[in-house]
Parts: structure tokens; C-alpha cells; sequence
């Protein structure tokens, strides 16, 4: 299940990227056609609206090849965890919880994973936790089956 997962979240950065590529091609396009115009101050503010949008596009690439890196090291790491840490796979009674790429939820061969940032709460809460710990999370409490 972990090879799946992974494979998943690699599609899906993948997917991101190349739709973050498309986006910033449109942007040059429509740059390109605010240079051929001559409407003066409105002119301008049409360039810098998309100089904009591409400065977000560029963050958002950096962002992916952020997690590309984070994942890619999460793939090679052959070694059994006895405690939650980033780059952990947490199987638990509830979702599955993936700590280090704060990706959001997916679902997986019918099983929800979340893939969290380990900033977040809930990965401050895992950390550190071993298989059989109880996590309580809002109004529920998750036991960690195991690691992976």
C-alpha cells in the first residue's frame, strides 16, 4: 500500500506540474499580446497583473519540486520506522496519515490518506508516537496499527 500511495502523490505532483506549465505558457502568450498594445496606463496594468500571476506560478513550481525532492527521499528510504517521524506513512484505525508533504487528503484503494506537513497539529501530535499508541483527534481517537 505504501508503493501505491507514493506512486499516487507522484502522479498527482506530476499532474501539478504540468498543469502549473500550461498556466505559465498562457501567461507568456497573453504577455506577449499586452506587448503588441499601446493602451497606455492600462497597458501596464495588464503587464503587471500577469508578471503577477507568473511570480505565483514560479512559486507554485518551486513548491512541487519542493515536495518532488521530499517525496523522491521518502521513496528511497528503505528502513522500518519504530516511531512516527517526517517521511513516515502512519496506518491507523481511521485515515492513513503521510507526515512531511502537506498535500491534502486523497483516497487510495478506498482508504483516505492525509498528507500533512509536519507543522501541522495533527503531525505535532504524531510525532514520536509509536504502533499501538492512541492519538486523540477532535472528538475521536486513532490507534496506530503500524509504520511504514
Amino acid at each position: 500500500m505504501r508503493v501505491t500511495i507514493l506512486s499516487q502523490l507522484q502522479a498527482d505532483l506530476r499532474r501539478q506540474e504540468f498543469e502549473a506549465n500550461q498556466r505559465l505558457d498562457s501567461l507568456k502568450e497573453a504577455l506577449e499580446s499586452e506587448a503588441k498594445s499601446t493602451a497606455g496606463d492600462k497597458h501596464e496594468t495588464g503587464r503587471a497583473m500577469i508578471h503577477q500571476e507568473m511570480a505565483q506560478v514560479h512559486d507554485t513550481l518551486k513548491r512541487v519540486e519542493r515536495h518532488h525532492a521530499d517525496l523522491q527521499r521518502m521513496i528511497q528510504s528503505g528502513r522500518i520506522p519504530l516511531r512516527v517521524a517526517t517521511g513516515v506513512l502512519v496506518e491507523t484505525d481511521g485515515p492513513w496519515v503521510l507526515l512531511g508533504l502537506g498535500l491534502g487528503r486523497l483516497v487510495v484503494n478506498d482508504q483516505e490518506v492525509l498528507a500533512i506537513s509536519a507543522e501541522a497539529p495533527l503531525a505535532r501530535q504524531l510525532q514520536g508516537c509509536k504502533e499501538g499508541d492512541e492519538v486523540r483527534v477532535g472528538a475521536q481517537t486513532w490507534v496506530i496499527r503500524h509504520l511504514h
